[in-house]
């Protein structure tokens, strides 16, 4: 097994100066560098990260939390935001620690341990996705100094960077596209009472109606079920309306994909019977039929800002919080039709 000595030698450098580039640590001339980190890789040398941190205070790893009671690996939002982390992280040496406890549908967010990872020294930062902080969890992120961006969510406190897309703006886009085309008995699937994006959303929806003077209608508010297993209780809310809405604007892509598949099943047309809309952009969605009109949200690049930002708050913990709001660009399928 090689050690610094070993390394050393084959540089032609002290075995103080390889300790400085493998903890990055001190001034060290770039030429120098690139030949202590050739001859690491020619040794597959891999340093001790147990040491390391205890130097200087780091274990190069950033906790990814998400609270959710369906396998983030199934669902292409939560994959494509960690592929963007994944890429940032790599090129800076850190590892994730990915937790999402899955989460029972009996245990409130409220009970969830966001900050473990960080307390037990198992991660330098935590970013949180699907996240909803308490008062508590503030008090506890802001009196221990826990480096944490927040991804989807706006909690308020300069300690917090934050990631999100702009919710409001991008669901007036898809609804104006529906209004375009001719709907006028237009509906809300996938309501989410604690989901800040759905949420926004959702308000958008309501201006929306007042704005063109159409009315509002609680019935065509189609609340999400709790469990992934409940999922067609959301279709089997809306084949028991009298007046059926001409479209469904649904929340997110999954509400809206699950809803097709159940129409499909019971033999409805997807448009003809209804008219769909997602937001998102799962890529899933394009490739179903009929193709999904939604929203394309960049995950990708949200991800990789949030690293970058975790990175740039483990490094200084002082600088002013960031809050990078992302445009969603509109991407039309055949699953919305002129009326």
């Amino acid at each position: 097994m090689s050690n610094l000595k070993n390394v050393a030698q084959m540089a032609g450098v002290s075995i103080m100066t390889v300790s400085r580039v493998v903890n990055d640590n001190g001034y060290v001339k770039d030429e120098t560098r690139e030949k202590v980190k050739k001859a690491l890789k020619q040794l597959d040398y891999y340093p001790n990260n147990l040491g390391r941190s205890l130097n200087q205070n780091r274990v190069n790893i950033i906790a990814v939390m998400a609270p959710i009671i369906a396998p983030l690996e199934s669902d292409p939002y939560y994959t494509r935001l960690l592929f963007g982390i994944e890429t940032v992280l790599t090129e800076y040496s850190n590892d994730i620690l990915l937790s999402t406890q899955r989460r029972r549908a009996t245990q409130s967010r409220a009970e969830y341990d966001y900050f473990r990872p960080y307390l037990e020294r198992k991660a330098d930062g935590v970013i949180l996705m699907g996240a909803i902080l308490s008062p508590h969890d503030l008090k506890l992120l802001e009196e221990r100094k826990i480096p944490t961006c927040v991804i989807g969510d706006r909690p308020e406190s300069p300690f917090i960077d934050v990631v999100d897309t702009k919710n409001r703006e991008a669901f007036l886009v898809i609804l104006e596209k529906i209004y375009e085309k001719g709907h006028r008995k237009i509906a809300f699937g996938g309501y989410e009472e604690h989901n800040f994006n759905i949420q926004e959303r959702f308000l958008a929806y309501k201006e929306f109606l007042k704005e063109k003077g159409l009315p509002y209608r609680a019935n065509w508010v189609f609340k999400s079920p709790k469990m992934p297993e409940y999922r067609k209780m959301l279709f089997n809310a809306f084949r028991k309306l009298e007046d059926n809405p001409s479209v469904l604007a649904f929340s997110t892509d999954a509400y809206a994909i699950g809803f097709m598949m159940d129409a499909k099943e019971a033999g409805l047309q997807i448009p003809l019977s209804v008219s769909v809309s997602g937001f998102d952009g799962a890529p899933v969605g394009q490739f179903i039929e009929p193709s999904l009109t939604t929203m394309m949200q960049p995950l990708e690049s949200m991800g990789q800002k949030a690293a970058k930002l975790i990175l740039q708050r483990i490094e200084d913990p002082t600088r002013s919080n960031e809050i990078a709001l992302f445009d969603v660009d509109l991407l039309m399928g055949n699953s919305l039709m002129d009326l």
